[in-house]
């Protein structure tokens, strides 16, 4: 599909902006053809300090640049391919330097749009003043189908996000990264080589294969370094390889402090024999420079990417007990006899370079020196065969069969280019691509794998010394995947010496029996010997499993076992002291239990109002006995239901008397004059009990029935199973049962409040304010104390202790008052005793000292006494079943 008009507009606007900081049209490759091919090389290097190109290349510039015209000539000389169509070549020079690289490209965007304008669009965009359609001057480059290129990953990133717009497929012929293989960046980028993933498990079998567990990784910041040490990363555990060193280093830098600190960090590890470099060109030449001028870091093994393989043009031969992996190598047959035949007299018009390269290598003016007719190229002492030029006749014949099939469906098999050939549709040529097969140049059947990568084929290569001038890498073995993925490794070990040793130092001891390898916290790939916790199974040399909670290990360490079940502890010290304090309070509660059944016909007993003070006795005696439940009962449905309703009833069966009583006597000696309390008879007040605990007694059926009582397990600590009643686990729930009894102490406390002027015998507002306030304190200390704490023991007893207290506070202010009285002041359990009125008191009169008048006429039953000279209006009649005071009314029933 062709791009949009304004995406042409951008293009156009751009080639011409550059125009005048582009080459020239002499400095690229131009040779007719009807199909061409367009192409990336590194003919120079990329300039230091921040230049464009720097000095020329003869293996990784020249050499792949003529093996891309010595294939090209191969499939124009070849009748059965391609049959009367003459395929051509324009190349570019990529100085390796991504910016460069796609200033260049440019070029090729001059001849898209150009063709693009005049061949798919219904109506040409651009037009001359002529009327006709505008063509690029070089019109070789506007018959461009394919780009063959570029070397480094970098390069052809750029170039392929810029040709995808236009359609144009791309196959480069050494780009490794695999980044290039997403599909949806990069649709239209194909590659002779495999992935960089693949090359990651070459590497990583042959640490396993010679046994290297640990090893140091050494990575450049860039696409190829980065994406290399990924993979690495990510497949080092499936060969069982661990990476105690991961460093990065910087492609350019003045310095080598980023390698100077890398070493110091691998060299200072005594037991760190192996390094595994990922870097690009420029990045493994700063590297190895550094580890040729440093003695110790010569005599590591260095496993190396194919860099270290191209390094050899700049005279930086690697240290000695090196291997590189890099793309399958093979010689490319007939090319060095190619090569052989080139002279600047019958080549310079061919290739624009080829003249300064000349020059360069023979150090003479190409136009005038053949310094030897008989000898070319070849004969240099440094010339050596690219053993990487093979991809480049696959990537060659790619599209040229690609072109093939194309040919056949559209020219209908007849030789010669068709018009039909000279427009092709982008996705039929894609597909053609993507699906070709073709026998390479070792005989075996080429195809691109998942449609865009060169099989996963990889020679491992050894820098072998064989005398002061003569060293140069070997072919030792090589690598592939199956079709499944699995590892194919071939290597002949006599040939790589320095492997074989493996880890004969190795960090990790042998440990005993039931011990376990553990990390290194100074190296990860280190381990020392440790055992599994006290819950912990061991599962296998290196690990250990936590015990789910309740279970503990067995003897063997191989399995966990339930630990045996236990309750809460009677005969614990805290279990005892709650049990100390309940015997006491329950002794206690007998002993006035006693006195109240010996003297309850005494003054003092029938005014605390007995039926009452004997319910509150039953209460505070219940609040005992609920510390014994808890200890002793075993956790099951109804003792955990008995706990959790005596819980709350207690303490309401205790209030609520305390609180019959002191609104009894708030009304009873609050009427007005005349007017007589109601309700104040002793059954009236069992009433208003049983109304009051029934409350109580509801909320907790409708709590119990909510949340059946039942047992749990619980785990307090790792080496514990405890069996408690469920709600003293985990929640708070026990708290609900005390909600309305806190009603009943205010109420309780307001009416003693209420009763403080009441006579002697019925004035129990101290005490009952006293109670209160100090079953309030005790509830605040003991609530928060509940709650925080973790341990369900220490809740159960939190609540019986706190309830014992309550109760012991209630005998002390409410009871032992009476029974001092009763015991050891029989003097003040009288009837006036009883009525004794504080001074300030509004709820009756104060006499006066004055003499009594006994009445002139007085009425059956009763006597009338006059108080002082004038106390016509105050009057005491008595009788025997009342005793009346005007105008306070004050009553006293059956007194």
């Amino acid at each position: 599909m062709p791009p949009r008009p304004e995406l042409l507009l951008v293009f156009g606007l751009l080639t011409a902006a550059a125009a005048a900081a582009s080459t020239t049209r002499d400095n690229f490759l131009n040779l007719e053809g009807e199909l061409v091919i367009g192409a990336f090389f590194p003919i120079h290097r990329k300039g230091p300090d921040g230049e464009r190109c720097g000095a020329l290349q003869m293996e990784d510039g020249l050499q792949p640049l003529e093996a891309m015209l010595f294939t090209v000539q191969q499939v124009n000389d070849d009748p059965d391919l391609l049959p009367g169509v003459r395929l051509g070549v324009a190349a570019f020079d990529s100085c390796d330097n991504p910016a460069y690289a796609m200033e260049q490209a440019l070029h090729f965007v001059k001849g898209f749009i150009a063709h693009n304008n005049a061949h798919h669009s219904e109506e040409p965009e651009y037009r001359c003043s002529d009327g006709k359609a505008p063509e690029y001057y070089d019109s070789n480059l506007e018959r461009i189908v394919a780009v063959i290129g570029g070397q480094s990953s970098s390069v052809s990133i750029q170039v392929a996000t810029l040709l995808k717009l236009f359609g144009v497929p791309q196959i480069s012929y050494l780009s490794t990264s695999p980044a290039l293989s997403n599909k949806e960046k990069f649709p239209y980028f194909f590659r002779t080589v495999p992935s960089d993933v693949n090359q990651a498990h070459a590497m990583l079998e042959i640490l396993r294969h010679f046994k290297w567990q640990r090893a140091a990784v050494i990575y450049s910041n860039t696409e190829y370094g980065k994406h290399g040490y990924e993979m690495l990363m990510s497949l080092a555990a499936n060969y069982s390889v661990c990476f105690s060193v991961e460093r990065r280093i910087e492609r350019e830098s003045a310095h080598d402090t980023d390698i100077e600190e890398a070493m110091l960090d691998i060299l200072k590890r005594k037991h760190l024999r192996v390094v595994v470099v990922f870097a690009e060109k420029a990045s493994a030449h700063r590297l190895l420079r550094y580890a040729k001028a440093n003695k110790q870091a010569s005599e590591l093994v260095w496993i190396s990417s194919d860099s270290w393989r191209r390094l050899d043009d700049s005279g930086a031969n690697p240290v000695k007990n090196a291997v590189a992996v890099q793309p399958l190598a093979r010689e490319l047959r007939g090319f060095d006899e190619y090569i052989e035949s080139l002279r600047p007299s019958n080549h310079s018009q061919v290739n624009p370079w080829f003249n300064a390269t000349w020059e360069e290598l023979f150090k003479c003016n190409a136009s005038t020196c053949d310094p030897n007719p008989e000898k070319g190229l070849t004969h240099l002492v440094n010339y050596r065969q690219q053993n990487y030029l093979h991809f480049i006749r696959d990537a060659v014949y790619a599209v040229a069969h690609a072109l093939h099939k194309l040919h056949q469906e559209l020219c209908e098999g007849k030789p010669g280019i068709c018009p039909e050939m000279t427009h092709l549709n982008e996705e039929g040529f894609l597909n053609a691509l993507k699906n070709i097969t073709f026998m390479d140049e070792g005989g075996q059947p080429f195809r691109f794998m998942d449609g865009r990568d060169g099989p996963p084929r990889y020679s491992i290569l050894s820098y072998a010394y064989e005398g002061p001038t003569n060293h140069m890498w070997k072919v030792v073995g090589n690598f592939s995947l199956t079709s499944e993925g699995g590892p194919q490794l071939h290597l002949d070990e006599s040939a790589v010496p320095f492997l074989a040793l493996g880890d004969k130092h190795s960090c990790s001891p042998q440990c005993g029996e039931h011990q376990i390898l553990v990390k290194d916290s100074n190296d990860v790939c280190c381990w020392t010997c440790s055992r599994c916790s006290r819950y912990q199974i061991q599962l296998g040399p290196s690990l250990c499993q936590d015990c789910d909670m309740g279970t503990m290990p067995d003897p063997l360490l191989s399995k966990c076992v339930p630990i045996p079940l236990s309750v809460l502890d009677p005969y614990s010290a805290s279990s005892l002291t709650a049990m100390v304090i309940a015997s006491f309070g329950l002794i206690m509660t007998a002993f006035v239990g006693c006195v109240f059944f010996r003297f309850g016909h005494t003054p003092v007993i029938k005014a605390s109002g007995r039926e009452l003070s004997w319910l509150l006795l039953a209460g505070i005696a219940a609040s005992f006995l609920l510390t014994f439940l808890a200890a002793f009962a075993h956790p099951a449905p109804f003792p955990c239901g008995a706990f959790r309703f005596l819980l709350g009833f207690c303490h309401t069966l205790c209030y609520a008397a305390i609180l019959a009583k002191t609104s009894r006597v708030a009304r009873i000696f609050g009427q007005k004059a005349n007017h007589k309390a109601r309700f104040t008879s002793p059954e009236a007040q069992l009433v208003l009990v049983a109304a009051m605990t029934s409350v109580e007694a509801v909320i907790l059926f409708i709590w119990l029935l909510l949340a059946p009582p039942t047992a749990v397990h619980v785990h307090p600590n790792k080496g514990s199973r405890l069996l408690v009643c469920a709600g003293l686990d985990s929640d708070h729930a026990y708290l609900v049962a005390l909600a309305y009894p806190l009603t009943l102490v205010a109420a309780s406390t307001v009416y003693a409040i209420k009763t403080r002027k009441a006579p002697g015998g019925f004035n129990e507002a101290r005490a009952v304010a006293f109670t209160n306030y100090t079953t309030a304190l005790l509830w605040l200390a003991f609530v928060p104390l509940y709650v925080v704490s973790s341990s369900h023991s220490v809740r159960a007893l939190t609540l019986s202790i706190s309830l014992s207290l309550s109760a012991l506070v209630q005998l002390a202010c409410l009871f032992a008052p009476k029974v001092y009285t009763v015991l050891w002041r029989p003097q003040k359990n009288t009837k006036e005793g009883v009525m004794t009125h504080h001074r300030s008191s509004s709820l009756a009169p104060t006499p006066s000292p004055a003499p009594l008048h006994a009445p002139s006429a007085p009425s059956e039953g009763s006597v009338e006494l006059r108080l002082g000279a004038d106390q016509s209006k105050q009057k005491w009649r008595c009788s025997t079943k009342e005793m009346v005071l005007s105008p306070s009314s004050l009553q006293v029933n059956k007194f």
